[in-house]
């Protein structure tokens, strides 16, 4: 039985590898292990505009990446340890695979149980939460396990402010969490990776805890490797990540001393279809520029200040204009919750 322990902390690099196992040579299953720094994981088919709040995560130093895997969003740190059981026998590794998770916890003296066939609980509350992957040649089943992650800093980045965003796209659900340092709190990180690589027999074809476990530690230089730099490029693009064509809708209202504003932008998540601006101001024209000028611009911060400097630039605009492009532009920094 092998097991991969990445030594990188990078949400990006880490699925790459992941995606980039797939394709290992053989036929047995083998398990891989792996943290990363503070990061929001969205599913395959999720609007990160609607699964966490982006500018929190910016201003924070949080990364946002999406995973293929489907499933709801997922908050990572060093204070969570993610594993990946890859496969190719047509047997149920999902069930393998949260018994596995449930038989590690036990041993380390925690009454773990699964819950559907997707999550491991203690007393109620979520510690645990799988996904799956089929792939061409291997498949995946993964998840991750809270050991002391940051609770507070998860429930804020994972709650974005939905009456200012209104997605199509499939939405996480909400489920009460529990660290297990919350049970056990002498238990650490590095504890239950050894109960993890200990256990690995579990998910090998004998069962047998004779199985010789072979550990291979990939150091971070490794994925600077030529054949792994275009999956790490692929899981660090803005395109992979916040590009995912939903409908999404923002909405902002806000008064000003020349009066009131509320601005609707919709777009795919790639580009902004539409734009629309409410408002009893005694100024008009000011605002069809603005409507026709973020009209299909590209979806980010760069793009939208643009539009308000190229207006002031090009168009021949009168002092009370200026100070309603300065005020909605002000808006819009600061309330629309998308990335730079």
């Amino acid at each position: 039985m092998e097991v991969i322990i990445s030594e990188c902390h990078d949400a990006a690099c880490n699925l790459a590898l992941e995606e980039y196992l797939l394709g290992k040579e053989g036929s047995d299953p083998f398990l891989f292990i792996w943290q990363n720094r503070k990061t929001v994981v969205i599913g395959r088919n999720q609007n990160a505009y609607y699964e966490c709040d982006v500018r929190y995560a910016a201003i924070n130093n949080i990364d946002i990446v999406r995973r293929m895997s489907g499933g709801g969003a997922v908050y990572h740190d060093l204070g969570n340890i993610n594993y990946t059981v890859y496969y190719k026998d047509n047997i149920d590794y999902k069930k393998i695979t949260i018994e596995y998770v449930v038989d590690v916890l036990n041993y380390l003296g925690i009454n773990a149980y699964a819950n559907g066939r997707n999550d491991i609980e203690i007393k109620g509350r979520k510690v645990s939460g799988l996904a799956y992957y089929m792939g061409q040649g291997y498949s995946y089943t993964h998840g991750c396990l809270l050991v002391n992650t940051d609770i507070d800093c998860m429930e804020t980045v994972l709650n974005p402010d939905v009456e200012k965003i209104k997605s199509k796209g499939i939405s996480s659900v909400k489920s009460r969490v529990i660290n297990l340092s919350d049970i056990n709190r002498n238990l650490t990180v590095d504890e239950v990776k050894k109960a993890l690589v200990k256990k690995a027999y579990l998910l090998s074809k004998t069962h047998s805890e004779d199985e010789k476990i072979d550990v291979l530690i990939i150091e971070p230089e490794y994925l600077d490797n030529v054949e792994l730099k275009g999956f790490v490029q692929k899981y660090k693009s803005s395109e992979w990540i916040y590009e995912k064509k939903i409908e999404t809708k923002f909405c902002m209202k806000r008064r000003f001393e020349w009066g009131s504003c509320n601005l609707n932008i919709e777009s795919d998540c790639q580009t902004i279809k539409s734009a629309k601006i409410l408002s009893d101001s005694l100024c008009t024209d000011v605002f069809d520029k603005i409507e026709m000028q973020l009209k299909n611009r590209p979806l980010n911060m760069l793009s939208i200040r643009n539009v308000f400097t190229e207006i002031k630039e090009y168009y021949g605009i009168q002092d009370e204009e200026v100070v309603i492009l300065k005020d909605i532009s002000k808006m819009i920094s600061e309330e629309m919750p998308i990335h730079e």
